[in-house]
């Protein structure tokens, strides 16, 4: 499941504010029945819940023109790391989560004109992944 802020505080009817409070409703949503929940959180990337690790990963700053989309394909770059890992057992969260921040930011900076040369492995190496 990948709600997005909003939705996450709709959904819960409390405020999210902060990483470890995305953490913590992530955690709520799962005991729902989710297995895995990621809730994107704008500027501050987003967090991810799984039944071992609550990460968050934070993104580099880049001037966004439009976020329309941005969590599609974070939602397509988590979809395919998690059918890789069950094909392979190759992929796990912490692995998928930079890559999957790394294309919703992307997409929401491209629209503003990123720097030349910024690729999508670019951004993914400045994504960083703290445990919650």
């Amino acid at each position: 499941m990948k709600p997005n802020k909003y939705e996450a505080e709709t959904l819960l009817g409390e405020q999210i504010s902060t990483p470890d409070e995305a953490a913590r409703a992530g955690i709520k949503i799962r005991q729902a029945g989710t297995e895995m929940v990621v809730i994107s959180l704008g500027a501050l990337g987003a967090v991810a819940v799984d039944g071992h690790q609550a990460l968050w990963a934070q993104p580099p700053r880049l001037a966004v023109g439009s976020t329309v989309g941005a969590g599609d394909a974070m939602v397509a770059v988590l979809a395919r790391a998690i059918l890789a890992r069950a094909i392979s057992e190759g992929t796990g969260l912490a692995e998928a989560l930079p890559l999957a921040v790394a294309a919703g930011t992307w997409l929401a900076a491209r629209r503003s004109g990123l720097p030349n040369n910024t690729s999508l492995e670019t951004l993914e190496r400045q994504v960083k992944v703290i445990p919650v």
